[in-house]
């Protein structure tokens, strides 16, 4: 094996045994990862990646003598190269936790398995969860130049929509999207002439959190999608963990919709379903903005979205954390613009004009 296809080195550092042996038996029944070391707290876990150099890690918030968020911060300012995985309970407790991690410069997070299931069903839990996250952050992929992306999508389309023409922002992310969130959604104006529909694929609890804390930092209104909310200008929705959000016609009004269909792309919430939903309802003036991501989740919808005559906005894959969904809309010749996240919002306020400013809700 050269070394540019060497395994992807992992350390994985939890206080149960139990946790430890399962994590590590997952990761280590693919052969491009390697795990090289186990830590029962974080003391240990530095120590290890000191003298082990991984790639990635994998991290558990609650462990005694040296904690999750303790253990954070020193990787962030002594390992910055090494990208760290969270290990996250479904609680009201984990999803605070979990957003103060990403915050504070954790790549992404999973859930950890329930208590009460089977060791067969948490193994194949983190196969489907952590596997990918783990090849993703251990071994980016690579992403499309961004001046021959920018070329690409400006060659496509006019730059904007005509005035007026624009009626939604829907947008899309997956891994890193709480961080790429929290430096776009703050710099959108009070006065922003369009609401704006967020997927984040997000368990039950946690979406709930993210949309608070965005509220507090936003000058929009942000709050947690529910279903008969009215879609107003200036303020944010996100969809609620799993479950899927669209919109449907409510006389000369628009409503949000949520239900538990099927998953799309194995994702519920899911980018497309929200994108296709309001192709369907406001037409050709939908701006579609996917960001960082695993899979493709958005890319169906982006195609709707342009199909209708609507606009798409991708991030720049080379400033995401993970790139694989802009890169896939992008490489499928579907983005109007390709943007960093500093560039994104004055990209939506040239496509959307402000309106009168009112107070929030």
């Amino acid at each position: 094996m050269t070394e540019a296809r060497r395994p992807i080195k992992v350390v994985v550092v939890d206080d149960s045994a139990v946790v430890r042996k399962i994590v590590a038996d997952v990761l280590t029944s693919d052969p491009e990862v390697e795990v090289v070391g186990r830590a029962a707290n974080g003391r240990i876990g530095l120590a290890q990646v000191k003298r082990l150099r991984p790639d990635v890690v994998t991290l558990d918030v609650a462990m005694p003598e040296v904690d999750g968020m303790a253990a954070l911060a020193v990787l962030n300012r002594d390992f910055p190269q090494v990208r760290v995985l969270m290990l996250s309970a479904i609680t009201e407790r984990g999803a605070v936790a979990t957003l103060d991690a990403l915050a504070g410069g954790a790549s992404d997070y999973v859930t950890k398995p329930a208590r009460s299931g089977s060791l067969a069903a948490s193994e194949e839990h983190l196969r489907a969860e952590l596997l990918p996250r783990v090849k993703a952050l251990g071994r980016p992929a690579a992403a499309p130049s961004p001046r021959a992306a920018r070329r690409r999508a400006q060659r496509k389309r006019p730059k904007r929509l005509p005035s007026g023409a624009t009626r939604v922002v829907t947008l899309g992310c997956s891994t890193g999207g709480p961080q790429a969130l929290r430096q776009v959604v703050p710099t959108l104006p009070a006065n922003f002439a369009l609401p704006l529909l967020i997927v984040q694929h997000m368990p039950p609890v946690f979406t709930e959190h993210l949309a608070r804390r965005l509220d507090e930092a936003a000058q929009l209104s942000v709050a947690e999608g529910r279903g008969g909310a009215r879609v107003r200008a200036g303020e944010a929705w996100i969809a609620p963990g799993g479950l899927h959000m669209g919109v449907a016609p409510a006389g000369a009004a628009v409503e949000l919709e949520v239900h538990d269909g099927a998953p799309v792309q194995s994702c519920r919430p899911a980018a497309d379903v929200l994108f296709s939903s309001a192709q369907e309802v406001y037409g050709g003036g939908v701006i579609g903005v996917v960001l960082t991501g695993l899979g493709q989740d958005g890319l169906a919808g982006c195609r709707a979205i342009r199909e209708g005559g609507g606009v798409v906005v991708a991030q720049d894959p080379r400033e995401a954390v993970a790139p694989s969904m802009p890169r896939a809309v992008i490489q499928a010749g579907l983005a109007d613009h390709v943007v960093s996240l500093a560039e994104l919002a004055p990209c939506l306020l040239e496509l959307a004009p402000l309106r009168i400013a009112r107070s929030r809700r």
